[in-house]
C-alpha cells in the first residue's frame, strides 16, 4: 500500500495517498514490520507537505524519523533533511 500512496503523490491524489499510508500502516502495525510503519509516516508527511499543512507533515516526519533511526535505515538522511526544511518554514 505505501508504493501505491507515493504513486499517489506523484498524481496529486493526496487523500487517497493518505488513505493507502493509513492502510499500509495498520496492516504492518499487525505483522511488526516497523520498515513499512515508517515508510507510511513518510507518505502522509508527503501529502501532508504538497498540501500546504506543513504543522502535520513536521509531526508526521518526525514519526519516520523516529522509526528509521532506530532500524538505522538510509531513509533516515532523507527524513532529516524534510523536518529541518519544514522548521524553517515553521519558524
Amino acid at each position: 500500500f505505501n508504493n501505491l500512496g507515493y504513486t499517489e503523490i506523484e498524481f496529486k491524489n493526496y487523500e487517497l495517498a493518505r488513505t493507502y499510508a493509513i492502510e499500509a500502516r495498520d496492516i504492518a502495525k499487525k505483522i511488526g514490520d516497523d520498515y513499512q510503519i515508517g515508510r507510511s509516516y513518510d507518505v502522509e508527511g508527503i501529502t501532508y507537505f504538497e498540501s500546504k499543512n506543513y504543522q502535520e507533515a513536521v509531526i508526521k516526519f518526525k514519526e519516520a524519523l523516529k522509526i528509521f533511526s532506530k532500524l538505522k535505515v538510509p531513509e533516515k538522511k532523507g527524513i532529516t533533511k524534510r523536518v529541518l526544511m519544514l522548521n524553517k518554514i515553521i519558524n
